[in-house]
């Protein structure tokens, strides 16, 4: 690890194009709290209230589990009509297998009032948030949220609370909590539960909230000046663990060898996740390179770079004072009189 000045910054260019997410991951912990009771909802409030087990899925924008207005699918009958997990959990492996879902995320339920916790990694490449469980006794009542966005505009989102309302999957008749069976052929949309009569009538369909919260995270960032995939992000971002900070030169522009450097800091460019473009910092030599780290005090240094990407190790000191604290670190290659600039990653660190 080695100190010292990086760059002088000279006048330039403001950007002001919006951010394009690239590669990253963040953990989040997923607070399921229930209010639903009977001083709530006192008409014919059930005896065992309680909620299966929680399932749901990270994935992409090219598929969807569920949307209000949409057909139940079997995935989500079965679960809003016996909270059974198996149906569901399929068809996302399905998704999985086609590259539009990343994972299977299972939780467990519990009674009501209450409130549990669930822990996730999300990926960049499937940022959405999809997440139900069903509230029994009913019919076939749900709550949860479909496509729930965790990283718009490619910054993953540091908190968010949603408010749960309660849904009828549209599969079966009944109209109160322990209605028998009566099956819908053809089904309803999914919409949500009746107020006009049964045990919501009057009464708020609320009966809960998801809150999720940034447990650490990295994300690459810039404003497509610097090339795309000249950084990357391996590795989780706790304390004693160590990262993995990949720099290269995807254009192939800049001199062999070439010295491959880190520039860390504590702020980015006060445009963040923009930053500011210095003619002859591009890796290509007729085009500007984007800053976007400001006040450097530290770099680190990696092997040369012959080509292809070269990855930094960094190992995060064991110290709780930097839990919830955030760093920038943006890659430079030196070479042949020149230099070029990566794009930039945030690190937010957690435990």
């Amino acid at each position: 690890m080695h100190s010292r000045p990086l760059i002088p910054l000279l006048a330039g260019l403001v950007l002001v194009s919006s951010a394009l997410g690239q590669d990253g991951r963040a953990r989040y912990e997923l607070t399921f709290t229930s209010t639903w009771s009977e001083a709530t909802h006192p008409t014919q409030f059930p005896n065992n209230p309680h909620y299966s087990p929680l399932i749901g899925a990270t994935h992409d924008a090219g598929v969807s589990f569920w949307q209000p207005g949409g057909t139940a699918t079997p995935g989500i009958e079965n679960m809003a009509e016996t909270g059974s997990t198996f149906s569901l959990t399929a068809e996302i492996d399905v998704a999985i297998g086609a590259g539009t879902a990343d994972q299977v995320l299972q939780g467990s339920g519990m009674i009501s009032p209450a409130a549990i916790t669930y822990e996730f990694v999300a990926d960049a490449s499937h940022p959405l948030f999809t997440m139900v469980s069903m509230l029994a006794p009913s019919p076939d009542w749900f709550v949860g949220v479909t496509g729930l966005d965790l990283r718009p505009g490619g910054l993953w989102l540091d908190e968010v609370t949603v408010n749960l309302t309660l849904w009828d999957a549209g599969t079966d008749a009944g109209v109160s909590y322990i209605s028998g069976n009566s099956n819908l052929n053809p089904k309803l949309p999914i919409q949500t539960v009746t107020q006009a009569s049964g045990p919501f009538q009057g009464a708020s369909l609320i009966v809960g909230s998801f809150r999720l919260k940034r447990l650490w995270s990295g994300q690459v960032y810039g404003c497509d000046v610097n090339p795309l995939g000249s950084m990357g992000f391996g590795g989780e971002s706790v304390i004693g663990e160590t990262v993995t900070l990949t720099v290269d030169d995807p254009s192939g522009s800049m001199p062999l060898p070439s010295a491959t450097l880190l520039a860390l800091s504590n702020d980015p460019w006060p445009d963040f996740p923009c930053g500011f473009a210095l003619p002859g910092l591009g890796m290509n030599p007729t085009e500007p390179g984007e800053v976007l780290v400001n006040s450097i005090y530290r770099t680190f240094v990696g092997a040369d770079w012959q080509g292809s990407g070269v990855g930094i190790d960094i190992t995060i000191p064991d110290d709780m004072n930097l839990i919830g604290r955030k760093f920038y670190l943006q890659g430079v290659l030196v070479g042949g009189g020149r230099i070029g600039v990566a794009d930039a990653v945030e690190l937010v660190l957690g435990q």
